[in-house]
């Protein structure tokens, strides 16, 4: 009998979005939903690997930079502030 390695799948959620080492696109209201879409998600992956035998992950920085899931965001006036008119 072989052995098996099953790699951890990491998963944050930032600002709506359901952000992991691989899908890193997918969208969703609720953190549930997007719970929901990853348990799907894994089995493909792992089934992924076995077929090509490399490792389809990358990086986004943010899930280690911010892990409260909170990321800052640069805030700009809706209404444009012109100066004095001569």
């Amino acid at each position: 009998m072989g052995s098996l390695f099953v790699p951890l799948i990491f998963v944050c959620w930032i600002n709506g979005e359901c952000v992991s080492l691989y899908h890193q696109d997918e969208r969703f209201e609720k953190q549930t939903q997007c719970e929901k879409f990853l348990e799907g998600w894994s089995a493909d992956v792992i089934d992924g690997i076995f077929h090509s035998s490399t490792m389809p992950f990358s990086y986004k920085a943010e899930c280690q930079q911010f892990p409260d899931g909170v990321v800052p965001r640069v805030v700009f006036p809706k209404k444009v502030i012109e100066g004095v008119k001569t």
